[in-house]
């Protein structure tokens, strides 16, 4: 039985003539051997052409969420009561975007309008070749973690070589890029760090602009101890090699 988050997905796709099976089975399963792709151009493409169908699978999902949330939105202020299965449908999604507000409450369409939303792809493809030095770190190969992220329970990672003295945390270990992409989205769309990003790019709904990465990038000054000087160095890897070209307009309509 498909959960709700999927049915939704699934929905939004025929209703949209989006063809959300085909990322998940174009792309490989696994990470291509990056280290041993010599010719620069060549290593680009396959990472890009590698990564790329998986984030557009998860920005597919969230845009559907995001549709049918807008919706849901609409029936409440409309005065409608909302059926047991919205409730639960809602109620997942809360869960899932650590929204504590009663679902169907306005709070809780406040907070999930901030959250429910896409991360163009050429801003998480530039983070992911940056954190993962194009697919070759030590925790994109052993661990299939592209952005860097952190666990702290004993066991969870891999342990940094240079990892101060006292420090607990590890490099987490994902079963797939696929599950480390999921991880992203979830880690950018809901932690306090990244907060900014969500109030800029929540601004450009509001002005009926597309969420540009170039904009959405300086709300990720907290991503790194590099601050500003990692932010100019996302936006030239994105310019340089012309990232623009994967994003995708919404299906849904910018509000």
């Amino acid at each position: 039985m498909l959960s709700p988050r999927t049915w939704l997905t699934v929905v939004f796709a025929f209703g949209f003539e989006l063809a959300l099976a085909e990322p998940s089975e174009a792309a490989p399963a696994e990470l291509p051997d990056m280290a041993s792709i010599t010719d620069v151009s060549k290593k680009k493409e396959t990472f890009f052409e590698f990564l790329n169908p998986i984030v557009q699978s998860v920005n597919q999902r969230i845009e559907a969420e995001r549709a049918w949330l807008l919706q849901m939105r609409r029936k409440a202020r409309q005065g409608h009561d909302f059926l047991p299965w919205q409730i639960e449908t809602m109620a997942e999604l809360g869960r899932h975007y650590e929204v504590e507000a009663e679902p169907g409450s306005d709070s809780y369409f406040d907070v999930m309008m901030h959250r429910v939303d896409i991360i163009p792809a050429s801003l998480v493809l530039a983070q992911a070749a940056n954190e993962s030095a194009w697919g070759t770190s030590r925790f994109a190969v052993e661990g299939n973690n592209l952005f860097g992220q952190w666990c702290f329970a004993e066991g969870c990672g891999l342990v940094p070589a240079g990892r101060p003295e006292g420090e607990s945390y590890e490099v987490k270990l994902f079963d797939s890029v696929a599950d480390s992409v999921e991880a992203y989205f979830q880690n950018v769309n809901t932690h306090p760090p990244y907060r900014e990003l969500r109030n800029i790019r929540a601004e450009l709904r509001y002005l009926g602009m597309p969420a540009s990465s170039l904009d959405l990038v300086w709300g990720l000054e907290g991503y790194s101890i590099r601050g500003e000087e990692y932010i100019r160095e996302l936006t030239e890897m994105i310019r340089y090699n012309d990232l623009g070209q994967y994003d995708e307009l919404p299906f849904y309509a910018l509000n």
